[in-house]
Order: C-alpha cells, then structure tokens, then sequence
C-alpha cells in the first residue's frame, strides 16, 4: 500500500502556510494518482486537513478521483489525541464524504482510538497504525511488529 505525501499542518503555522500546505497536499495526491503505474500496490490519497470544512472538501475531491485511489488517508490526527471533540470534527465529514471509498486513520492505534473509530462507524476491515504497522480493527493483528 503507498499513500500520497501530505504536507503536516502544525498549529504555529500561519493561515497563509496552513493553505499552501493544504493547497499542495491535495495537488500531490491527484499528481501521485496520475502517476501511479504499479498496479499491484494500492494508493491511497493523503489528506491533512486544517479544520472540517477542509477535511470534507479533501474527501470529496478524493472520492471523485476515486478512479485511481484505493482508499484516503486521514493525517494531522496526532495533534489532536487528547481532544477527542477535535478528532471527530475531522474523521466524522471524512467518513461522509468518503461514501465507501477505504478511510485510513494515520496514528490512531490505541484500543481506546479504535475504539471511538468504531463508535464513529468505521468500517470493520480498515486499518489504524500501531507501533511501525497496521493493526486491522477486524483480526487485531498488526504487520511490521513483532508483537501483535
């Protein structure tokens, strides 16, 4: 699986960066599906929004692209861990605009994360990174760790 590079939107950023960064994430994700010739690897679009309205203009632009993405990739989570208010405001306009396109939560691995993904009515099959894999939210076995 290879996903999109996304650009981090940091909170000390000015708005000005915070768009530009915003602006070239969704640009490299569409150049990346353009580009994208190894038809054994899925691609998933990168997203880092900066606020709802943005996370669910990113899905949405993704989703109409869906002819070349597998699924999208939700980032910028990390920041917002300890405010769960925070985390759905993103993950939730996500979910809508994706409309069975695979979503993928960067940095939510936690029983406790999976937990509020679950509770947000993520699909049983996705996946949410753990240590330095994937934890399947439906086996609970993780790739590239040792312990699962």
């Amino acid at each position: 699986m290879t996903f999109g590079t996304s650009f981090m939107q940091l909170p000390e950023l000015s708005l000005r960066d915070q768009v530009r960064r915003y602006e070239w994430t969704l640009q490299n994700a569409l150049w990346a599906r353009e580009h994208h010739n190894h038809s054994s690897m899925r691609l998933y679009a990168s997203l880092q929004a900066m606020c709802p309205e943005t996370a669910r203009e990113a899905a949405r632009i993704f989703r109409n692209n869906n002819k070349g993405f597998d699924g999208i990739g939700v980032g910028g989570l990390v920041p917002r861990l300890r405010d769960r208010a925070a985390l759905v405001s993103i993950l939730e306009p996500v979910l809508k605009e994706a409309n069975g396109v695979p979503v993928h939560a960067f940095g939510l691995g936690t029983p406790d994360l999976v937990g509020l993904l679950r509770d947000l009515g993520w699909p049983a099959g996705t996946a949410a990174p753990t240590c330095s894999g994937l934890r399947s939210v439906r086996t609970g076995r993780v790739a590239g760790c040792s312990a699962a």
